[in-house]
């Protein structure tokens, strides 16, 4: 589970393109950060309004108490002591990832990426096909011409994107073939895998392909799950277990009370696990992707915080 959180946290911090405060990781993500001391660095960043960190819910001044420690002036909790370690924000190393995909596809090193526009670089060339790493896809779509100066004679362009942006839907004439980079790649150790033989049928599945893992490890029905490191047919999850990793997926990788999960869920049982525990495959994906504090009762998907 540690190798999917931590590239979870990578594509997240790609995909956001800006320092993320500590403070606003989850506590899956702060517990990986070791493991990527290479690929996420510490960086300047401005702040003047958190998040209180007791509440969690209202955003509040941060300023110096009169013993010079740090608080956050919450207008409901009032002066609330901050870590000014988690102050600090984060932010990726993009030439590691870059450098790391180049050879996941055994793309020569020739000097390296080159920056097409912002947000969107050439990595190189997999064999004769160029490749494109980019945050936004809509930037493809205002400036065409982005692409045309990296292809050939109307050869095809392997694009790199966010897997959500695929998934809400890419023109299939564009010569474009699409590399989901949350579902397409793998980390493993320091080095990233690609899922797939190079110059195999790799173009991006759509929504509108009901075997697609569009929402994280889940199809868009939510029965079937694919598991990290899990080269075998995907889990066959009932409508019950999938309704339960639905309403998961739909808290956004926050606790709730197995109460909370079930009601939005639409099912009777007292706890989510109930609805797994005659189904071993199943047990198994809910094993992997939720976490329960049983202390206090609580339940919450790390993979589908946004």
């Amino acid at each position: 589970m540690s190798a999917h959180a931590e590239w979870a946290l990578v594509c997240r911090l790609f995909s956001t393109g800006t320092p993320v405060m500590k403070m606003r990781l989850t506590a899956s993500e702060v517990a990986v950060l070791p493991a990527l001391a290479k690929a996420v660095k510490p960086t300047s960043h401005n702040v003047s309004i958190v998040p209180c960190p007791y509440c969690g819910m209202n955003g509040g001044e941060v300023r110096r108490s009169r013993d010079g420690d740090l608080e956050c002036c919450c207008a409901e909790c009032g002066a609330v002591p901050v870590d000014a370690d988690d102050l600090a924000a984060l932010m990726l190393d993009e030439n590691w990832l870059h450098r790391r995909l180049r050879a996941a596809l055994n793309i020569e090193s020739d000097g390296g990426s080159v920056t097409l526009a912002a947000g969107a670089w050439m990595l190189g060339h997999a064999g004769k096909t160029p490749v494109v790493l980019t945050r936004d896809i809509r930037r493809l779509w205002r400036e065409p011409g982005l692409l045309d100066r990296v292809r050939a004679a109307n050869s095809l362009v392997h694009v790199i994107a966010p897997t959500h942006q695929i998934a809400a839907g890419v023109p299939a004439d564009a010569g474009v073939e699409w590399l989901a980079l949350e579902e397409r790649f793998r980390l493993r150790g320091e080095a990233i895998s690609f899922l797939g033989a190079r110059g195999a049928a790799t173009t991006a599945r759509r929504r509108n392909d009901p075997a697609a893992p569009v929402h994280g490890p889940f199809s868009a029905d939510f029965r079937l799950v694919y598991l990290d490191g899990d080269d075998s047919a995907p889990i066959r999850c009932t409508k019950a277990q999938a309704d339960v990793f639905r309403a998961l997926w739909e808290f956004e990788g926050k606790d709730r009370s197995a109460e909370d999960v079930m009601s939005r869920a639409g099912r009777k049982s007292a706890k989510p696990i109930d609805v797994f525990k005659a189904h071993p495959e199943p047990k198994r994906a809910y094993e992997a992707l939720v976490a329960t504090n049983q202390k206090e009762g609580l339940y919450r998907m790390p993979c589908a915080f946004r």
